[in-house]
C-alpha cells in the first residue's frame, strides 16, 4: 500500500502515502484523517509545509502550499514561530526586549533613556520645564531665569531676580556674588533698600532691612547721607550752618575770619597790616582797604610816601607846601578841593618822585580789580 496504485482486492484505498493523513489511511484499509494546516503535522498529500501556524510568516504561508515570508524583530509585527514578543522597536526598554525573544525593561520618565515605545521625549527630569514634561508625553514648558522657579534641566540655581547679586547670578548659571549692605548697590533678594552707610538714619535702615529713621538738622547726630556736619544748633556762624553744611565765606574761607583771603584780598579785621575799613594804608602795597578812602595817617613804612592827612579823601591835605592855599601842589595834593594829602618826601620834583607814581597807579588798579572779584563772588 501507499503506491498509489489502488488494489481493489487488498486495499480499500491508496492515496500514495503510507500517512495516516489524507484521504487514505496508513494501512489503506480505509480514510485518512485528513489533513491541517498549521497544526504542524505535514500532511504530504494536502500540504507543501506546515510550520504549526497559520500565518504568513515564518518558515510556511498561511495555506501550507508554500515557504513563509519570514520574520523581522522590531517591525510591530509578531511572528509566532520565530518570536516571543514585538513590540515595534529594537531596543531593550518597553515590553519586548531587543531580539523579540522575552518582554522588555520597560521605561521611566525622568531618567534621561528615551523608550521611543512609551515616551515622546525625556530630558532627564521629572519636572514640567525644560525640553520635555512632568510625564514625558510631550514637549516641557522651557524655563524662565529669574522667574524663582529652578528647571535643573537648563538653570544651576534661580533666586527669583536676573541680577548677579544675591544667592544666583544674572544668567542662573552659578552662584551670585551675594550682597553687602552699605555698599550703596541694593540687592533685591536680600535688601530692601541700601543707602551706601551702615547706620539707621538717611533713607535706609542699619541692616538693609527697612526705611532709616531720616536726620534732624541740629540734632547733634551727624548722619553722613544727607549732612556734612551737625554741631548740635542751627546757629550760623559757629562753624556748622543750620543747614549742617560748613559755614563758608563767599571765597569759600570760614566765616570765623580764622584765615586769610587765599587770593589776596584783606581780611576784615586788619590783621595784614592795615585797618578794618578806610583807615589806613595796606602795609603790602599802601592803598586803601575797602571803600576807596584815603588813610588817616601812618604810612606805607618805606619812607617813600608820608600820610599827613587826617580825614577821608576830598577834605584836603595838611602839608608843608609852601603855598597851601594853591591847588596845583605837584605831589598830588591840593587845596581844598581835594587831594590825595600826600607828598614825596625830599625834593618834589626829584626823579624818584616820578618813578613812583606809576608803581602806585598801578597797585591801586590791581587791587581795585580784586575788590571787584570779591563783590562779584
Amino acid at each position: 500500500g501507499g503506491d498509489g496504485a489502488l488494489c481493489a482486492e487488498t486495499e480499500a484505498c491508496d492515496d500514495g502515502y503510507t500517512d495516516a493523513c489524507g484521504t487514505c489511511n496508513a494501512t489503506c484499509t480505509g480514510a485518512g484523517a485528513g489533513s491541517s494546516c498549521g497544526d504542524g503535522a505535514l500532511c504530504a498529500e494536502t500540504e507543501a509545509c506546515d510550520d504549526g501556524y497559520t500565518d504568513a510568516c515564518g518558515t510556511c504561508n498561511a495555506t501550507c502550499t508554500g515557504a513563509g515570508a519570514g520574520s523581522s524583530c522590531g517591525d510591530g509585527a509578531l511572528c509566532a514561530e520565530t518570536e516571543a514578543c514585538d513590540d515595534g522597536y529594537t531596543d531593550a526598554c518597553g515590553t519586548c526586549n531587543a531580539t523579540c525573544t522575552g518582554a522588555g525593561a520597560g521605561s521611566s520618565c525622568g531618567d534621561g533613556a528615551l523608550c521611543a515605545e512609551t515616551e515622546a521625549c525625556d530630558d532627564g527630569y521629572t519636572d514640567a520645564c525644560g525640553t520635555c514634561n512632568a510625564t514625558c508625553t510631550g514637549a516641557g514648558a522651557g524655563s524662565s531665569c529669574g522667574d524663582g522657579v529652578l528647571c535643573a534641566e537648563t538653570e544651576a540655581c534661580d533666586d527669583g531676580y536676573s541680577d548677579a547679586c544675591g544667592s544666583c547670578n544674572a544668567d542662573c548659571s552659578a552662584a551670585g556674588a551675594g550682597w553687602s549692605c552699605g555698599d550703596g548697590v541694593q540687592c533685591p533678594e536680600g535688601e530692601f533698600c541700601d543707602d551706601g552707610y551702615t547706620d539707621a538714619c538717611g533713607s535706609c535702615n542699619a541692616d538693609c532691612t527697612a526705611a532709616g529713621t531720616d536726620s534732624s538738622c541740629g540734632d547733634g547726630a551727624l548722619c553722613p547721607e544727607t549732612e556734612l556736619c551737625d554741631d548740635g544748633n542751627l546757629s550760623v556762624g559757629d562753624g556748622c550752618s543750620d543747614l549742617c553744611v560748613p559755614d563758608e565765606d563767599s571765597g569759600g574761607n570760614p566765616v570765623d575770619g580764622s584765615g586769610g583771603d587765599e587770593d589776596g584780598g584783606l581780611p576784615t579785621d586788619g590783621s595784614d597790616g592795615g585797618p578794618a575799613s578806610d583807615a589806613g594804608i595796606d602795609a603790602s602795597v599802601g592803598v586803601p582797604d575797602s571803600g576807596g578812602g584815603l588813610p588817616d595817617g601812618g604810612n606805607t613804612g618805606d619812607g617813600v610816601l608820608s600820610m599827613t592827612d587826617s580825614g577821608a579823601a576830598g577834605s584836603g591835605p595838611i602839608d608843608s607846601d609852601p603855598d597851601p592855599d594853591s591847588d596845583s601842589d605837584e605831589d598830588g595834593g591840593g587845596g581844598s578841593g581835594g587831594g590825595c594829602g600826600c607828598r614825596v618826601a625830599g625834593a618834589r620834583t626829584s626823579a624818584f618822585h616820578w618813578l613812583f607814581g606809576p608803581v602806585l597807579v598801578v597797585g591801586l588798579v590791581l587791587r581795585l580789580g580784586r575788590w571787584r572779584r570779591r563783590a562779584v563772588r
